[in-house]
């Protein structure tokens, strides 16, 4: 299970008002981050992920978000990360494949170092 509170909050705002939501959010319950890769600008996050999550696999035509549609790769793009005293103005994108939460990358747009250390006090929209 996930247990980082900036992931899950990122994870949580993406699928509110998709259409396979409730799929989607019954999939992190299967999730475990297996790697953190800090990039100076912001950061990789990649799941690795229980045999039960494909019971929750969806299909969504993510009509209310931007995305990229090759195959079956999506890539959802639309949150947004804030910390003032860091300097932080960042947005998330979400990789899912072929049904399965797959990854997060969050990019700095200020060009500042993202902190190589779970962010505790933000600003997620």
């Amino acid at each position: 299970m996930v247990e980082s509170k900036l992931t899950l909050d990122i994870l949580d705002l993406f699928f509110d008002g998709e259409k396979d939501a409730e799929l989607f959010k019954m999939q992190i319950n299967f999730l475990t981050i297996s790697e953190i890769e800090y990039t100076g600008v912001g950061a990789f996050i990649s799941f690795k992920s229980d045999e039960e999550i494909y019971k929750y696999r969806a299909y969504s035509d993510f009509t209310n978000s931007d995305f990229v549609n090759e195959n079956r790769l999506t890539i959802l793009d639309g949150i947004q990360i804030k910390n003032d005293s860091l300097n932080i103005e960042a947005s998330a994108m979400i990789r899912i494949e072929d049904g399965i939460i797959e990854s997060i990358e969050i990019f700095n747009h200020n060009g500042f170092e993202y902190p190589e250390y779970e962010l505790e006090h933000y600003e997620v929209s």
